[in-house]
């Protein structure tokens, strides 16, 4: 695991430092989400305004929906150590652009490049992928799907909804991330046919769990095509999200730990796991309370924890594909079940169907996709986030500034 943590640590030691400067002014927002000692937010109730035949469409969004496609997708997915691993990873990209068009997308697969290395040998699993040579080049063998909606008022405003379809090599990831794709796949399918003010991008990013590579290149892109276009055509981001493990909960007493412990607004360990936390900055805060609030209107048995005090976010909430863009000074979040601080097969063989919530699963995708269709059409603007970044390169890491990853490689690994 540590050979499969460097690059992970790298990358977002380099996006640290790149977003110190922007986050270090913004003052620490209150948690507002409940008293230190209280419980998560209780569920909202849904408004009467609440449209009859969107109500309807959530409600497509059923248990056995979204379990059909986590069972559907291989249990091996990751760039190595075996031809098997490397097959179902290619099938999974395969399987999630089919589906997709016949959801009435077009996807594009957008090429990403990685350098293949030896892998840390699971269990029982011999180890077959070479060494890499120093001047061995990286090779675009991967590649992140992408479709979208295109918004008909503010098409050039953004909403970018994101989930990682690779696995670790050890487990067959369902809550990591099965359960994100899924997610994903069912808020695409009920927005087919609706006209969103912005544009919703659907993005199933390749290769998360070696470093957060396919979310990484894909940014460098949009900043490389942005750069390249008169000003009044560049796109921005109004909201990113990266759904990464959204489907295991537990209502035990106990079940959840915290990594933020004396963290005022945030649940003690000591908790129920019976919640979906939506994790950011605070100086994105204004939107995430604003998604927060529309998804416990769209579904309202859900209960949700909002993290958003830190103005630097601190390594664990720095483990999926929202990371680089939120420091880029992008509105980001990541959507979890909390990963290892709840979920005990989190990068385990035991991460099977079997051990997740689908009725609890689905009140958090019909919560997240009445959010982002809300989002989409709001009225009103979304502040302009910094414009297209030109790569430049890598920053030094300054001795007084630490690099994300700790020496506990399970609480810093990517989701």
């Amino acid at each position: 695991m540590d050979t499969m943590l460097t690059q992970a640590r790298r990358t977002l030691a380099l996006l640290l430092v790149a977003g110190v400067a922007a986050a270090i002014c913004t003052p620490i927002a209150s948690a507002r989400s409940s008293p230190p000692t209280e419980p998560p937010a209780a569920p909202a109730k849904a408004p009467a305004e609440f449209a009859p035949e969107l109500a309807a469409q959530l409600d497509t969004i059923t248990p056995d929906s979204l379990m059909a496609i986590v069972n559907a997708l291989p249990t091996k997915r990751s760039p190595g150590p075996t031809d098997e691993h490397r097959e179902g990873l290619n099938k999974t990209r395969a399987m999630l652009s089919e589906l997709a068009t016949k959801l009435g997308y077009e996807p594009r697969i957008e090429p990403v490049a990685w350098k293949k290395r030896e892998f840390t040998k699971p269990a029982g699993v011999p180890a077959e992928a070479p060494k890499a040579t120093p001047d061995e080049p990286a090779k675009p063998s991967y590649g992140n799907v992408i479709f979208e909606i295109r918004g008909v008022d503010r098409p050039r405003e953004v909403v970018i909804v994101g989930a990682h379809f690779d696995a670790v090599p050890a487990a067959p990831g369902a809550d990591d991330n099965g359960s994100g794709v899924a997610g994903l796949m069912e808020i695409a399918r009920v927005m087919r046919d609706r006209k969103p003010a912005r544009t919703v991008r659907f993005v199933l990013f390749d290769l998360e769990e070696i470093g957060l590579v396919g979310a990484v290149q894909h940014l460098e892109r949009w900043n490389e095509a942005q750069a390249a276009l008169p000003p009044q055509e560049r796109e921005s981001i109004a909201l990113m999200l990266s759904l990464d493990g959204i489907g295991y909960y537990d209502e035990a007493p106990g079940s959840q730990k915290n990594p933020f412990s004396g963290v005022p607004g945030l649940p003690k360990t000591g908790s129920a796991g019976d919640f979906i936390a939506i994790a950011t900055i605070s100086k994105h805060s204004p939107i995430i309370r604003r998604l927060d609030k529309h998804m416990r209107e769209g579904s309202p048995e859900l209960k949700t924890v909002v993290v958003d005090v830190f103005p630097i976010a601190p390594p664990d909430l720095l483990r999926s594909d929202h990371a680089p863009f939120m420091l880029q000074g992008h509105p980001a979040a990541i959507v979890a079940d909390s990963a290892n601080f709840r979920n005990p097969h989190y990068h385990q063989p035991t991460d099977t169907p079997e051990t997740l919530n689908p009725p609890f699963f689905a009140r958090t995708v019909r919560g997240l996709a009445h959010g982002i269709i809300k989002i989409a059409d709001e009225v009103p603007p979304v502040p302009r986030p910094k414009g297209p970044q030109k790569p430049e390169p890598p920053p030094v890491l300054p001795p007084a500034v630490p690099a994300p990853a700790s020496g506990d490689a399970k609480p810093t690994t990517p989701g």
